[in-house]
């Protein structure tokens, strides 16, 4: 029994397999051609096309940031003692004005130095004018010395004389002689002392300017006991208290600046050569050696979003945080300076916020800075409609589509700023506006009917 159904199966499945082929056949020979249109309608695609602009504004370039400071100063005493006076400013958070006195170290051991030096320089003055006189005396007993060794000189050759006459005796004019000789020691004698008082006098004037010079060593300590805020900032950290002791050095508390801040920002290497290559840098003068390593003062927006509002600060491209690209993420870190953190403006107004938000701008504060960039590459204006998923676009050309591949730089209300790589694109030529559910290069296409 199996078997016969086996060879059963065998012969029916060839006849089964004809038998489909040819009901096949007669169903596909009954289906009719499709209807053809009227050979005298128009065939091409109906579109709506918009005309292409050129573009003679600036271009965007963002980046994100964070605020530092731009000076964090750690002020450290000059001279050791203790803490007498701390007053209620001096605590961290609070605002302070430079001059403004912060901390007092206790001033009895420098008022006391200051005291002795004094004392000290009032005697060395006094010796001083001690030597004086007797330095004016001493020229006083040599005028007289002069006189008497003159007189004593007219007395030896009045004897001289004598003798040659034989009028006085040898005994006269020896002691002559030794008159004549010790008036002369004694005039040499008050020299060498008006000298001596002169070079005592330059000794003790080296002394004198020593002690004049710790006293105002002294003046300079005392001057030191009281620290006063070397600028406008607020204090970030206190590190003392009354009656504390601290040593020379010691830091005592910190301060930031607050005239100005800083944005720190990484920039792309794209970014930074688009504000490298700005048209107008490379029409000014070429650049000097030590200037190929600075930033163009580039105006910056310095942008920060609170509660669905804006707020915007003046700035400017500083500087690089240092030389080179980061190994890390391969950016330039770069430095934006704000010169007015206090000057607050909502975004698109010019007139400064009078209420809400923000009233400076302070470390920590995660930014947006905007650039506004002359473009190295000729910038085109297209519809919004016209720019397909891609960054493509349909150019009519001939009443041909061809399709464009371009880069966005802008996007505006209603259309978009764009380059074209490739220089296909130009001011004047067609796009289009309207859906392509066929889409082809190459497609023949017309202008739709209708505004």
């Amino acid at each position: 029994m199996p078997a016969f159904i086996r060879e059963l199966f065998r012969l029916s499945l060839p006849v089964a397999m004809l038998a489909a082929g040819a009901f096949g056949f007669v169903t596909l020979s009954s289906v009719r051609d499709a209807p053809q249109g009227d050979s005298g309608a128009d065939a091409r695609e109906p579109v709506e096309t918009r005309l292409v602009e050129r573009y003679d504004g600036s271009v965007p370039l963002r980046a994100d940031g964070v605020v530092v400071p731009f000076r964090e100063v750690r002020l450290a005493t000059e001279v050791a003692g203790r803490i007498s006076t701390k007053p209620d400013v001096c605590r961290a958070g609070r605002f302070v004005e430079q001059g403004t006195v912060l901390l007092e170290i206790d001033r009895t051991d420098y008022e006391l130095e200051v005291r002795r030096f004094e004392r000290e320089l009032k005697q060395s003055q006094d010796s001083l004018e001690e030597l004086d006189v007797e330095i004016q005396n001493t020229t006083e007993l040599l005028k007289l010395a002069d006189e008497d060794v003159h007189l004593r000189q007219r007395e030896l050759k009045r004897l001289q004389a004598l003798a040659a006459r034989d009028v006085v005796s040898e005994s006269e004019m020896d002691a002559g002689r030794q008159a004549e000789l010790s008036s002369r020691n004694a005039r040499t004698g008050v020299r060498n002392q008006r000298r001596l008082h002169r070079k005592r006098r330059s000794r003790m004037e080296a002394v004198r300017d020593v002690v004049r010079t710790r006293l105002e060593k002294a003046r300079l300590d005392l001057a030191r006991c009281e620290i006063t805020s070397p600028m406008d900032g607020v204090i970030v950290e206190e590190y003392v208290e009354v009656n504390s002791y601290v040593q020379t050095g010691a830091t005592l508390l910190t301060i930031e600046d607050t005239s100005s801040v800083e944005v720190r920002c990484n920039l792309r290497v794209e970014q930074l050569f688009r504000i490298l290559n700005q048209p107008h840098l490379e029409r000014q003068a070429r650049r000097q050696d030590d200037e190929s390593y600075e930033l163009p003062p580039q105006p910056v927006d310095v942008q920060y979003e609170l509660a669905g509002q804006t707020f915007v600060w003046s700035g400017v491209l500083s500087r690089y945080d240092g030389i080179g690209l980061d190994e890390k993420t391969r950016t330039a870190p770069c430095r934006v300076r704000v010169d007015k953190p206090r000057e607050v403006r909502f975004a698109g107004s010019a007139g400064p916020v009078e209420s809400g938000g923000p009233r400076a701008l302070v470390r920590g504060m995660y930014v947006t800075l905007q650039m506004e960039l002359e473009s190295d590459a000729p910038l085109l204006l297209v519809p919004e409609l016209s720019l397909r998923p891609g960054n493509r676009l349909w150019r009519v050309r001939n009443e041909q589509l061809d399709e464009l591949h371009v880069r966005v730089v802008r996007v505006l209300p209603e259309s978009v700023v764009v380059s074209d790589p490739h220089g296909d694109l130009d001011a004047g030529d067609a796009v289009v506006v309207s859906p392509l559910p066929r889409a082809s290069a190459g497609l023949k296409v017309r202008e739709a009917d209708g505004p």
